[in-house]
């Protein structure tokens, strides 16, 4: 369950710099 973490992260970051 690594690389799961990594896309959600950058998932929540991509969204984050939207906002």
């Amino acid at each position: 369950m690594g690389n799961l973490e990594i896309v959600l992260t950058g998932h929540n970051a991509d969204l984050s710099f939207l906002q």
